[in-house]
């Protein structure tokens, strides 16, 4: 994804970084006129399903979306599917073409109250959406179909992740604990999991704050995810930081503590 004057972009590489190329741009067919990119699940080379919102449809608490895929590079796109989230959203997934999620969190601006953390669920390609929230956001809404786990209460959730249809992971920032949740029917239903404690170094106190980033895999079986313990300013260095490693699709997680709180990482293999 990159930013251009006319709106962001998906741009592609296919020799090492050395040259991009836009592969699909704002306002651009077969997608609605008002179709701006602004998140994107990358499945493989080929395969990616993008999604934008839609600026004329969208107020401060509900966001127009519609979502994109390819199966040849970016060389042709399809309009999947449209739908309105409460918020913004902030996340997309796709296992297949059938089966995927779209995450929205609350949006700066938006009317209290009328906007939640919702995650939406389709299994039939887009065409419908199943709508699960935190128990205390459902508030007699007979459309929501499931329950998402309530927040720690240290921040929002985070984006889940999904290995297949079934089984996904949802993490974020916790008082007491690294936060992290598994579901086994697609996301409707979400039981705590248990990981091992964080590996501090000797001697030092425990924190009260964890941030837990839902996990990301590089296969069914070999995943990781980041623990951030304690906190930070931006100019102090108050935070420590470890990966938790699963080899097993999740069922374990090995803890390794990481020289220094990280901004970003990545594995391109196990």
């Amino acid at each position: 994804m990159a930013d251009t004057a006319g709106g962001t972009s998906v741009v592609r590489t296919d020799d090492g970084a050395l040259d991009w190329s836009a592969v699909l741009v704002a306002h651009s067919r077969p997608m609605p006129f008002d179709f701006v990119p602004s998140v994107a699940d990358f499945h493989s080379a080929t395969q990616a399903w993008v999604l934008g919102y839609l600026g004329a449809h969208s107020t401060a608490s509900n966001e127009a979306v519609a979502i994109a895929s390819t199966s040849d590079a970016g060389r042709h796109w399809r309009a999947v599917s449209e739908l309105t989230v409460s918020g913004q959203a902030t996340g997309i997934q796709f296992v297949d073409s059938l089966h995927g999620w779209v995450f929205a969190s609350p949006s700066a601006g938006g009317v209290i109250g009328a906007q939640d953390t919702t995650l939406y669920r389709t299994a039939d390609g887009g065409v419908t959406w199943q709508i699960s929230k935190p128990p205390s956001q459902v508030r007699g809404n007979s459309a929501v179909r499931g329950r998402l786990p309530e927040a720690c209460g240290a921040g929002g959730l985070d984006a889940p992740s999904f290995i297949n249809a079934q089984d996904g992971w949802i993490a974020g920032p916790c008082d007491s604990r690294p936060f992290l949740e598994a579901s086994h029917d697609g996301g409707l239903t979400w039981i705590q999991e248990s990981l091992t404690s964080f590996p501090a170094a000797a001697g030092e106190p425990n924190p009260p704050t964890y941030v837990t980033r839902s996990p990301r895999f590089i296969s069914p079986e070999d995943g990781f995810l980041v623990v951030l313990r304690g906190f930070t300013t931006g100019a102090n260095s108050l935070q420590e930081a470890a990966v938790y490693v699963t080899k097993d699709g999740g069922v374990t997680w090995t803890a390794h503590r990481l020289p220094q709180a990280e901004l970003h990482t990545d594995f391109v293999d196990a």
